[in-house]
């Protein structure tokens, strides 16, 4: 039976994305057939956390701490605070600060971010993942790394050499920042770039989710290159009781932050309310999620502040029952994203509601959306396109499921993954002397 350490940040009970990819991962192959051990760091450094998603399990865990300033600092304010709220870490180029307490605050974090969190803030877990790994994982024919944090990727990278053993390194999203997202100073990037080429020349495999990532790791010299899509269980919705609304609802889950916007939305509302075409039962934009305050403020200023409600964090089974129980779901793509697939829509798809996606021309999401014919997507500037076709949603008839592709049955995404660990695994071996 073949063996894989998986190295990854990010793992449950962490309610991130990146968790739940890993998580599939050590669920799944030794379904195939492979003996499992997950290197991860303590739930104690994780801001949000859903215990249900951990729960039986076929694999075996390694959780070390780590050596985390930033945490611990976020962690002391949030304490000391009166509202609760920790300070932000800043990213070095971000725009310039006045001299208030405030933004000397935010400065002193980018700088140590520029200085100290490289590959980024969790870099501080390498001296006490290796050792970990070494003395408690014990051994393993492949180590796999899902990123981001990069931090995975080179403690996945240093382990390969020591064990002698191949690596591969699961790209969900770039290592560098894209347009649109603040950057680093010039010296950082040489510094993330030289780090980047070396995981990519020691990678046997390189695994995206998207083909468009694909070719960009291509053009930086990876020498082989899968694309392993997420994906979701068919049946996951079957036992999820669908959230009751009062009024034709349309749901986000997930960041609306940064490059992710719901304002085209929130302007086809306005021109709804304005036409006098919302629908009689009412309408509410409802957020789980980060960033919905934000929203609220830009519909207030729009004049359809009564329209959103903003939610926050929930368990994962109770988003997907706010999902499920949706008229209209919501996705949006960042105008630098278009490569991207958003995690989130495979949730969208398991439940089968039509999904209306604000997005740049060519992206894969909407492609995939439009394949499937379950939803529209328009790009950001087409807020009479969006407003029409939510008009048209309020009088159709309720949604009737739909069965998406198996190309993103998780099953199946798991069994391409276990097509392309093994080939690796038996080139190694037959490159292995004697």
């Amino acid at each position: 039976m073949p063996s894989l350490l998986i190295v990854s940040y990010a793992f449950p009970p962490d309610f991130s994305v990146g968790a739940k990819r890993a998580l599939r991962m050590a669920s799944y192959l030794p379904q195939f057939g492979w003996k499992v051990k997950v290197l991860t760091v303590h739930e104690s450094y994780f801001d949000q956390l859903d215990r249900s998603l951990l729960q039986s399990h076929s694999f075996s865990l390694v959780r070390t701490h780590e050596w985390a300033p930033k945490h611990w600092l976020r962690r002391l304010r949030s304490a000391l605070s009166p509202t609760g709220r920790g300070i932000r870490a800043g990213i070095p180029g971000s725009p310039k600060l006045g001299a208030t307490p405030g933004h000397f605050m935010a400065f002193a974090s980018r700088s140590w971010d520029a200085l100290m969190s490289i590959p980024d803030e969790h870099g501080g877990w390498i001296p006490l993942a290796l050792p970990a790994a070494l003395l408690r994982a014990q051994a393993s024919d492949l180590v796999l790394a899902t990123i981001p944090p990069n931090t995975s990727a080179l403690v996945a990278a240093m382990l390969s050499v020591f064990l002698r053993v191949p690596l591969v390194i699961d790209y969900r999203d770039p290592w560098l920042p894209v347009p649109g997202e603040p950057q680093w100073p010039n010296w950082r990037l040489r510094v993330e770039r030289g780090l980047q080429k070396f995981c990519l020349r020691r990678a046997g495999l390189i695994l995206t989710t998207t083909e468009g990532l694909g070719r960009e790791l291509g053009e930086l010299g990876a020498a082989r290159i899968a694309v392993v899509p997420n994906g979701f269980e068919p049946g996951s919705m079957s036992s999820v009781e669908p959230t009751q609304y009062g009024r034709f609802t349309i749901v986000y889950t997930g960041h609306l932050t940064g490059l992710r916007s719901a304002l085209p939305l929130l302007e086809a509302l306005r021109r709804l309310r304005e036409a006098r075409a919302l629908p009689p039962g009412g309408l509410a934009f409802h957020i789980v999620g980060r960033g919905g305050d934000h929203v609220a403020e830009q519909a207030e200023r729009l004049g359809v502040g009564d329209l959103v409600e903003v939610e926050g964090f929930v368990p994962y089974r109770e988003a997907l029952a706010r999902i499920k129980g949706a008229d209209v779901l919501l996705l949006v793509v960042g105008e630098s994203h278009a490569h991207l697939v958003p995690a989130k829509l495979f949730d969208y798809l398991a439940a089968g509601r039509f999904i209306l996606a604000l997005a740049p021309p060519g992206s894969e999401a909407g492609a995939i959306i439009s394949d499937l014919g379950v939803g529209r997507v328009f790009s950001p500037a087409e807020v009479r396109g969006i407003a029409a076709t939510l008009a048209e949603r309020f009088t159709a008839p309720p949604e009737t499921p739909k069965s998406a592709a198996t190309r993103y049955h998780a099953r199946e995404t798991m069994r391409e993954l276990d097509r392309h660990l093994r080939t690796v695994l038996m080139t190694s071996r037959r490159r292995a002397p004697g």
